[in-house]
């Protein structure tokens, strides 16, 4: 069975049984009702048990349904803390059994995390990243919000044509501001899809709710957005040769099933069907994605990229009289857009160039292509030049090196 099947059969009963379990702790519809708080405090400690058995036990790799645990985790933790002003309504009845659960919950994680090791505070640290950004951005006007969901959706479609490259900025101090809105680019978007589903829908009261139908559009281009990249690292695992099972994108499937357990448990009555379906067909959307992303020849959208910076060199040398001492000096005039190769992540062009003398490069990988290479191969592969190039180490030389620890050599 697939993986896409799995998450999938995982996922439709998962919702179907969350939306059950609310409607039945809910009783007369009050959203404010304490036993609705502590039903989801019990939940968390029930999903955390054999989290933290598998854990002490060196097991929690080994265990699927653990691994498809862990964002309805995340999830809950998240709604309770953006919601823990609720959990004084509940103090106030059921003082010793909040405390309990409360207890057991802080015992489970500190178990999760002796066992499995201190990469297990994610799952409290995705919560409250994930809650706190949630309560900012709640705070601004629907123009803002839609706006800053404009925003998202470039750096993602940035993200997916590989034009976020840090290494081909080349101003040092920009480097690291654009990796890291690169990174939290897949959860903003999630955040506002969140938020964004909730206006639609007229959910925040003391908010503008705008134009329901650009709220809902947004929100598909965000999803839409989130596949893109996905699909992108779905093509950069095909060039390096990486197992589908091994780098599934689970970051996105952890926030796509976050997310959709957020809408499930604040919108009410029959519209937490909407937080269904978004976990189900962002999931579905998300792998689907990633796995077009295996169908694409990395090798021939690297050509492809390669043969339009050969030409933006030979424009820039006919109206300059000499060819660019680096690539960067190609945008916008020349190329509106510098992509970068697709032959492994975060890979940059090798590029030289001078008076008269250029040369553009990239570091190319095969696994295995019977008979010419028998066993995965690596070099320097020089796409065009022009001249005599000078007799000194360049680029390419250095990206080998970094190369090769990334794929086993």
């Amino acid at each position: 069975m697939s993986w896409f099947l799995i998450l999938m059969l995982f996922a439709l009963p998962a919702a179907i049984l969350l939306l059950v379990f609310i409607w039945l702790l809910q009783g007369s519809g009050g959203r404010d009702d304490a036993r609705l708080w502590l039903g989801i405090l019990l939940l968390v400690d029930l999903m955390l048990f054999p989290m933290a058995y598998y854990g002490l036990w060196g097991l929690f790799s080994q265990s699927l349904f653990v691994f498809l645990e862990m964002p309805f985790v995340i999830g809950l933790l998240a709604v309770m803390l953006i919601n823990w002003r609720k959990y004084a309504v509940a103090w106030e009845n059921y003082r010793s059994l909040l405390a309990g659960l409360s207890l057991v919950m802080i015992a489970l994680l500190a178990l999760m995390v002796w066992g499995s090791g201190i990469t297990m505070l994610a799952i409290p640290l995705y919560a409250l990243v994930f809650a706190g950004l949630w309560q900012l951005l709640r705070r601004l006007r629907g123009s803002l919000l839609n706006v800053l969901a404009l925003v998202t959706l470039s750096v993602l479609v940035m993200e997916a044509t590989g034009s976020l490259n840090s290494r081909m900025i080349t101003a040092v101090n920009w480097r690291g501001a654009i990796s890291i809105f690169g990174e939290i680019g897949i959860l903003l978007a999630f955040i506002l899809q969140t938020l964004l589903i909730q206006r639609a829908f007229g959910m925040e009261a003391d908010q503008e709710r705008g134009s329901p139908w650009i709220q809902y559009i947004l929100a598909t281009l965000l999803l839409i957005g989130v596949g893109a990249v996905e699909m992108r690292h779905g093509v950069l695992a095909e060039a390096t040769g990486r197992a589908f099972e091994d780098h599934l994108p689970f970051l996105s499937l952890l926030l796509t099933i976050s997310a959709g357990v957020v809408l499930i448990i604040s919108l009410p009555g029959r519209l937490r069907f909407a937080g269904a379906i978004f976990m189900i067909v962002g999931t579905a959307w998300i792998m689907a994605a990633y796995s077009l992303g295996w169908r694409f020849d990395p090798e021939q959208i690297t050509q492809a990229r390669a043969e339009r910076i050969t030409q933006a060199i030979e424009s820039y040398d006919q109206q300059n009289g000499s060819y660019p001492d680096s690539l960067i000096a190609l945008t916008p005039s020349y190329l509106p857009l510098l992509l970068g190769p697709l032959t492994g992540h975060d890979q940059v062009w090798c590029y030289q160039g001078g008076q008269n003398f250029y040369r553009l490069g990239y570091v190319w990988y095969q696994r295995y292509a019977r008979p010419v290479h028998p066993s995965p191969h690596i070099e320097i592969k020089i796409f065009s030049s022009s001249g005599q190039p000078a007799d000194q180490p360049w680029v390419c030389d250095q990206e080998l090196q970094r190369f090769k620890p990334t794929i086993g050599f």
